[in-house]
């Protein structure tokens, strides 16, 4: 290799940078939980297809199915979790 080389290749390397990571837009950080929950009860519902959903609601179809499953795991829990309720009096009687 010659020398000329070897700096061509040094200054290209000194001159390729990496991009910056994109962030997601502010709107989905800062969507309010009743709207997250009113749009995943909506799909759960079924009458209205992703498409449709995703534009009445201005929100992309891969982010109502990950709310949309979000709801579905935590109903689990509503119904059938684990209740942490502490009894009210010391010991039952036998």
């Amino acid at each position: 290799m010659k020398s000329s080389d070897l700096e061509f290749s040094r200054e290209k390397e000194q001159k390729i940078t990496r991009r910056k990571r994109r962030n997601h837009s502010p709107a989905f950080s800062g969507y309010p939980v009743a709207d997250k929950a009113k749009v995943a009860v909506a799909a759960v519902k079924g009458d209205k297809t992703l498409a449709e959903l995703s534009e009445q609601f201005d929100v992309h179809a891969n982010q109502i199915q990950d709310w949309k499953k979000q709801l579905l795991e935590g109903a689990e829990d509503v119904f059938g979790g684990y209740c942490q309720v502490k009894p009210r009096f010391g010991r039952l009687r036998s």
